[in-house]
């Protein structure tokens, strides 16, 4: 049996649809009102025919699945329930299935499951049907360091049970990258760990509210924004959070205010820092439709002010919560006709670039270079700017590059030098701030030249140039012009 390090190496850092083994079984439900409608002991007999331990079940002209159906089912809710075979399947699968990018790292995929408490994991790569992965699938090693922090996370009864938190993943961190796992495929595995962290808490105020007031009043959704929202942080950073509700009462306003202020309040204690902008769910707690008329007004009026709030609310991800968010997506995927909008978004992302001078060579502040402003910041920034222009919103950097692509609104070479070297930078950011914590020393963005080999400092060079040319390249295209 192999070892925790290399099970991490070979399985967990890779991406998670090189774990599928062979194409899902799927069949058609039928209506329970017909003649006709496909039965659990149907179900059974295609799952012993093909030796598998679930069917997927779809609509007629569905592409991806509407329901599940696994070996578990069948033995808990039909065998241990008397039924019989007759039964419609549709009465007894698990609905709506959830599905993750067949791009996860397969750490990811392991720590949805955990969380999840389901041992199926429905893959999908943009609307289409990739495959099934099983917990055993993922788990053939030792690996207990999610599992552990997951159920300490499910366990806790307070936030200072999890007090720890911000010294455990960064150990998390270390143990993933020494392992050899891609460094943005470490923050996706962070970033599963903290919306475990953000659901507890909610949990736990939630607890705490129904013995003062009662149960939330609506509907809600707990979102984070700008970097935890494209799932690209490694150690703990500033809280970007906010929080949504359905109906714009008084008793909504100050229930989720109150719930809200709990949850930050929980993620400090945890490690996580305050935004020293203020995007943060006590700052920036709406109603769906006050939510809405922001956007709205930011796309209408794109000034520079509203430009910088909506360039960190573009990348909002939900973590918690039923709301529907659908009509704050459309309004969002609508804001790519507006030409104005883009243009002024292009400049406003352009405002960070690399610092390159006469002769491009590499220019340094005391010896070092921001890895964040200068590399990381500005590829995010392209990135969301072709997504946005491809009618695209959600999605880490290196996802949007690659829908962008398909749209054609970046060039494929284009998108694969911002790639290259949007993984270097993150991966450099990664290594150094990893020394910086054995030593004692502060993490920030930045690295000293004289601590990089000859390879990587011309390799960051190279990443800068690249991150220029395109930059100067889509200003041109845009015609908006070079940043004074």
């Amino acid at each position: 049996m192999r070892d925790a390090k290399s099970f991490l190496t070979s399985d967990l850092g890779r991406q998670v649809r090189e774990l599928v083994r062979r194409r899902p079984v799927t069949l058609q439900l039928g209506s329970d009102e017909g003649s006709n409608p496909l039965t659990v002991r149907e179900v059974a007999r295609v799952m012993d025919e093909a030796r598998v331990s679930s069917v997927l079940l779809r609509e007629d002209g569905s592409e991806l699945p509407v329901g599940i159906v696994t070996d578990r089912d069948l033995r808990s809710r039909v065998l241990a329930r008397g039924l019989g075979g007759d039964v419609p399947a549709r009465r007894i699968m698990t609905t709506p299935v959830e599905c993750l990018d067949a791009a996860s790292p397969g750490a990811e995929a392991l720590l949805h499951l955990l969380h999840s408490g389901r041992h199926h994991l429905v893959l999908e790569d943009d609307g289409r049907l990739v495959g099934v992965v099983t917990y055993s699938d993922l788990l053939r090693g030792h690996l207990q360091s999610p599992a552990a922090l997951l159920e300490s996370i499910a366990a806790a009864t307070s936030a200072e049970d999890l007090a720890d938190y911000a010294e455990r993943i960064a150990a998390k961190v270390e143990t993933l990258h020494g392992s050899g796992v891609e460094a943005t495929d470490v923050g996706r595995v962070v970033a599963a760990c903290n919306d475990a962290l953000a659901s507890r808490l909610l949990v736990l105020a939630e607890a705490e509210l129904e013995k003062m007031s009662g149960p939330p009043p609506c509907t809600y959704a707990w979102v984070v924004l700008g970097s935890e929202g494209r799932q690209e942080q490694s150690f703990l950073t500033d809280q970007d959070n906010a929080l949504i509700y359905a109906d714009d009462s008084q008793d909504a306003q100050i229930y989720f205010k109150d719930l809200a202020r709990r949850v930050v309040d929980g993620l400090l204690t945890a490690g996580f820092p305050p935004c020293p902008g203020g995007y943060m769910a006590t700052n920036w707690c709406l109603s769906r439709d006050r939510w809405i008329r922001h956007f709205a007004s930011w796309i209408d009026e794109p000034e520079p002010a509203s430009l910088m709030q909506a360039m960190s609310f573009f990348d909002w991800r939900r973590v918690a919560g039923d709301l529907d968010l659908e009509p704050a997506e459309d309004v969002v995927r609508q804001a790519g006709d507006n030409r104005l909008l883009v243009a002024q978004l292009a400049r406003a992302s352009m405002r960070k670039r690399p610092p390159l001078g006469l002769l491009r060579r590499i220019i340094t502040d005391g010896g070092r270079v921001d890895l964040k402003s200068g590399a990381l910041m500005p590829i995010a920034g392209l990135a969301r700017l072709f997504a946005l222009e491809a009618g695209e919103r959600e999605g880490s950097t290196l996802r949007r590059l690659e829908r962008a692509t398909r749209a054609g609104t970046v060039s494929e070479q284009a998108a694969e030098s911002l790639a290259d070297a949007f993984r270097f930078a993150f991966s450099l950011r990664m290594r150094v701030q990893l020394a910086d914590r054995r030593t004692g020393r502060p993490l920030t963005h930045l690295v000293a030249l004289d601590r990089l080999s000859d390879g990587e400092r011309r390799d960051l060079r190279q990443a800068f140039v690249k991150i220029d040319r395109i930059q100067k390249a889509t200003e041109l295209r845009l015609g908006t012009g070079p940043l004074g």
